[in-house]
């Protein structure tokens, strides 16, 4: 349990009554939960467990997730780096490239503080990289990124990565440390056959570059990449040793929708992430408005469900949510609470400053302390 002396003497079957709304709840059974399953599986296919905190941006939970087998965390951006080791983290993955004097002196900097390692897919970033390191006296680890089908950064594989390594094998004060590679499209594919198909495709393109490495003798330490919709298979590839899933942690209603083996009946993961909103209003007996519109709930993945009940969720504006039912008349009053669960995961902690975390002796608060770390 976390922390059990801090938490508020909230009785939680009053439905959250002393929250005030709209407000994230994360459940603290389900989320342990959830990193324990990452852990048993990665640890029991010998693969090192390297989580995204862009999904919860949470000190605390990437703390939790260090104790559950991470051997470090992955970023997205340079900001979310400094907010993870000013909290104390201290070995992370820049997973996109850091790129212009600003955020090169900045990286340089937190070089100083961290292990911090980073991505390219350019030979002139390479060269900042190494400018930047030997001014801060420090050395940088550097992965290079292939394009495995996702069209977004990343080298060609094969001769056009190999080439890019070198390049950094030369480079002063950089390590070639290995490579990195991410489909992302391909990790809400809800079948799981069509997603073991699409993986397998993707990963022979890192397959690839990996013989090729080999055959001009260039020793690859760290094959990184997968993420949450694609995790039951890449713990299985033998050459992929490192795990970057994210939003494993607070899940969402469109991964939900995911089949996670072939019987199509198997949950890997539990949905302890939930949005609590309040009826503030009833304008007809099968309509009801929620205090959670567009400002506190996205819809880039979709719409947001409602938890536990058949209900319709509309928005009905920045503040305002609509939930209706198929029946005449719906089971809620004006002042009574409703959950919802976001269609993604990532976009709709962005929008908060905390959430709750709670368990059977109540709720406490969790600092978002990177929310908004886009720089």
């Amino acid at each position: 349990m976390l922390g059990a002396e801090k938490f508020m003497n909230i009785n939680l079957k009053s439905n959250y009554s002393l929250l005030d709304t709209p407000c994230l709840i994360l459940q603290e059974s389900l989320l342990l939960k959830n990193l324990e399953t990452a852990k048993n599986l990665s640890k029991s296919n010998h693969k090192r467990l390297r989580p995204h905190i862009k999904a919860h941006k949470s000190i605390e939970i990437a703390k939790l997730q260090l104790n559950y087998g991470a051997v470090g965390v992955c970023c997205t951006k340079l900001s979310e780096a400094e907010v993870m080791v000013d909290g104390g983290i201290r070995d992370i993955l820049i997973t996109s490239p850091v790129v212009g004097s600003v955020k090169l002196e900045r990286l340089g900097k937190l070089s100083q503080k961290a292990k911090i390692s980073l991505v390219t897919d350019n030979e002139q970033q390479v060269l900042s990289l190494s400018e930047v390191a030997k001014k801060y006296n420090t050395i940088l680890s550097i992965l290079v990124e292939i394009d495995v089908g996702q069209g977004r950064c990343g080298v060609q594989p094969g001769e056009d990565a190999y080439n890019i390594a070198k390049v950094i094998n030369q480079a002063q004060n950089l390590q070639f440390l290995g490579l990195q590679a991410y489909q992302g499209k391909l990790q809400g594919i809800k079948r799981y056959s069509d997603r073991l198909a699409a993986v397998n495709d993707a990963m022979q393109k890192l397959a690839n570059s990996l013989e090729y490495f080999k055959k001009n003798n260039l020793a690859v330490e760290i094959i990184t990449g997968g993420g949450t919709g694609s995790f039951p298979i890449d713990v299985q590839l033998p050459f992929l040793n490192e795990l970057q899933l994210g939003s494993y942690v607070t899940m969402d209603c469109n991964y939900a929708l995911d089949e996670w083996d072939t019987s199509g009946k198997k949950k890997l993961f539990c949905q302890p992430l939930s949005i609590l909103s309040t009826v503030i209003s009833k304008p007809m007996p099968n309509k009801v408005i929620v205090d959670a519109g567009w400002k506190a709930v996205t819809n880039d993945g979709g719409m947001p469900i409602t938890k536990n009940v058949d209900y319709l969720f509309e928005y009905g504006g920045d503040e305002h949510g609509i939930i209706t039912c198929k029946q005449p008349i719906i089971n809620l009053e004006i002042g009574d609470q409703v959950e919802l669960i976001p269609s993604h995961c990532d976009t709709t902690i962005n929008l908060y400053n905390y959430l709750y975390l709670v368990n059977h002796l109540g709720s406490r608060q969790l600092l978002i302390q990177a929310r908004g770390m886009v720089v």
